[in-house]
């Protein structure tokens, strides 16, 4: 969205199900943060927001899992909260306790959603819902898990939260010789590498702003547009967040992380981390 004449990115989870009228996602305001106050508190209705499309792989699959736990802490709720919504509408599962949700937050008023899932548990024989007040429980480890879900070995499982939670659960279901199992929606950051001595850049033609400058093979595109003045769209700058995605028209680029040559017509690139390898053409 664009703030001050300042255009900035974000990523935020659909919560809204397939064929829905309006598309819905979940903002917490971060007082810290630039974005997500703005959106909250000064964005009215009818203000326009551009959109790139839908990225992850913290989906539910086709066919779907006969048995499924879902665990989940703070904002992790978003994700998993469109496919609870999505199983509601759709034909539910079967079986009791089908589906397990496993969501841990501080308190009763930092929950969110909390209203809404207890009622869609209370009507729901196929989903058992566990809430875990980490301000009077403590932490969801994995000994609580197993505790409060204990065929989880039998599930298919999807966990999203804090990093802690999520190299616990990795762990956990590592060790049961099950990670195949198990579904995660983690941020790893990774490094630039130094460049190859042979490596080279090109010219760039950014085509809808009718730009062209030389990259050095060393610059994320990303950086590139912007020293030539090409309005970029971008978030975290730093390959995490997916909000730099640009087509590429034509021409290969190289992965700054790892060097891999890649790139076809069409091809949707993060312009933060990738850069020229020789002459390429951008929808921006």
């Amino acid at each position: 969205m664009e703030i001050d004449g300042v255009r900035h990115w974000r990523t935020y989870s659909i919560t809204a199900r397939p064929g829905d009228q309006a598309l819905t996602i979940t903002v917490k305001a971060d007082p810290r943060g630039r974005v997500s106050p703005h959106l909250v508190h000064r964005t009215p209705p009818g203000t326009v927001l551009r959109l790139g499309p839908a990225q992850g792989e913290f989906v539910l699959p086709e066919p779907r899992p006969a048995r499924m736990l879902f665990v989940t802490a703070g904002s992790g709720i978003t994700p998993v909260m469109g496919i609870l919504r999505t199983l509601a509408r759709r034909r539910p599962p079967g079986s009791p306790d089908a589906v397990v949700l496993l969501h841990s937050a501080p308190g009763p008023e930092q929950c969110l959603f909390r209203a809404e899932l207890t009622a869609l548990a209370a009507r729901s024989p196929w989903l058992r819902l566990g809430l875990t007040y980490t301000r009077a429980d403590g932490r969801l480890t994995p000994e609580r898990i197993t505790a409060l879900c204990p065929d989880w070995q039998r599930r298919d499982a999807w966990v999203c939260g804090p990093a802690g939670l999520l190299d616990a659960a990795e762990h956990h279901w590592s060790a049961a010789g099950l990670p195949g199992r198990l579904r995660t929606e983690r941020f790893r950051l990774t490094s630039v590498l130094p460049q190859a001595a042979d490596a080279t850049g090109g010219r760039v033609r950014f085509d809808r702003s009718g730009v062209e400058t030389d990259a050095p093979a060393s610059a994320p595109l990303l950086v590139t547009g912007e020293k030539s003045g090409v309005t970029m769209p971008y978030g975290c700058r730093r390959g995490v967040c997916h909000g730099c995605l640009v087509p590429l028209l034509d021409g290969r680029i190289r992965d700054l992380r790892t060097g891999e040559l890649h790139g076809e017509p069409g091809e949707l690139i993060q312009t933060c981390v990738n850069g020229a390898a020789g002459p390429l053409v951008l929808d921006v």
